[in-house]
C-alpha cells in the first residue's frame, strides 16, 4: 500500500479477513518461482530469483534442476536455472518476491486493457505468454520495466485514444518486441516533466471522482465500469513511477 495524492493502494483479498500472512508469502513464493520458470521457458531472457543467507564466497553457477511431471511414467523436465540474487534476510526477499508479483500483475492487466477487443476471444494464457514475451529485452532495473507501460499510460487516457489506434495495437500483439519500443515512443511524447506531471496529477483528480462520497474505497474488480478500472490501473501504475 502507498498514499498519494490522497489516495491509498492496497492489495487485499475480499471478505477474508482471517488470512495467514506465513502461509500466504509462502504460496506467493511459490508463485514466483512458477512465473519464473514459465518466463525462460517463454523467452531467453533469464528471470531471477533469490535465497536468503550471507553471500557465498566462490562464483554462483548455473545448474539443471528436474520437475517430475504429473503421470505415472515419472518422466521430469529438466530446467537450468541461473545465479540466484542473495538476500541477508528473509523480509527482503519477500519484499522482492510481492514487488516481482506487483510488476506482472500490472504488465498482464495493461495488456488486457490495450489488446483486449469486444466480441473477439481473448486468451489469458496467451496475454501471460505476451506478459514474458514483450518485457524479455529489459534490463534488470526497475526503471526499464516501468517506463514503457508509463508511456501507454500516459498515452491512452480513455478508450477513445485506444480505439484510434486500434490497428498501431494490433500490429504490436502479433509482435511482442515491439512493445518496448513503442511505450518508449508514447512517453518521449512528453518531453518535459511538466508535461508528464499535468497527466499525471489529472489521473489522480479522476481517480478520486470515481470514489462515490458515501464510502471510502473502490475495488479494481470486472463489475466496475471499463473507465474505472482502466483509471485505476493507470494510477497503480504511475505512482511506482
Amino acid at each position: 500500500r502507498k498514499a498519494i495524492h490522497r489516495v491509498t493502494f492496497l492489495f487485499d483479498i475480499a471478505n477474508r479477513k482471517d488470512i495467514n500472512k506465513e502461509r500466504l508469502n509462502k504460496e506467493f513464493l511459490g508463485l514466483s518461482v512458477t512465473l519464473a520458470l514459465l518466463q525462460e521457458q517463454v523467452t531467453k531472457s533469464p528471470s531471477i530469483l533469490g535465497k536468503t543467507g550471507m553471500r557465498q564466497s566462490s562464483p554462483r553457477t548455473a545448474y539443471n534442476m528436474e520437475i517430475p511431471i504429473e503421470g505415472n511414467n515419472k518422466q521430469v523436465a529438466t530446467v537450468t536455472t541461473h545465479p540466484t540474487t542473495e538476500f541477508h534476510t528473509q523480509s527482503s526477499l519477500l519484499r522482492r518476491i510481492w514487488t516481482s508479483i506487483n510488476h506482472r500483475w500490472m504488465s498482464l492487466y495493461l495488456i488486457e486493457h490495450l489488446f483486449r477487443e469486444a466480441h473477439v476471444h481473448w486468451s489469458h494464457h496467451d496475454a501471460l505468454v505476451y506478459s514474458f514475451q514483450m518485457m524479455a529485452p529489459c534490463g534488470p532495473g526497475r526503471y526499464e520495466f516501468l517506463s514503457p507501460l508509463v508511456g501507454y499510460c500516459l498515452r491512452f487516457r480513455s478508450q477513445e485514444s485506444i480505439e484510434s489506434k486500434r490497428t498501431q495495437l494490433r500490429k504490436i500483439w502479433k509482435d511482442p518486441s515491439s512493445f518496448m519500443t513503442y511505450g518508449h515512443a508514447c512517453l518521449n511524447q512528453f518531453p518535459t516533466e511538466a508535461a508528464k506531471s499535468r497527466i499525471i496529477i489529472a489521473c489522480f483528480d479522476d481517480l478520486r471522482s470515481e470514489i462515490p462520497s458515501t464510502s471510502k474505497h473502490i475495488s479494481y474488480h470486472r463489475d466496475c465500469s471499463w473507465l474505472r478500472r482502466w483509471t485505476i490501473l493507470r494510477a497503480y501504475i504511475l505512482h511506482f513511477w
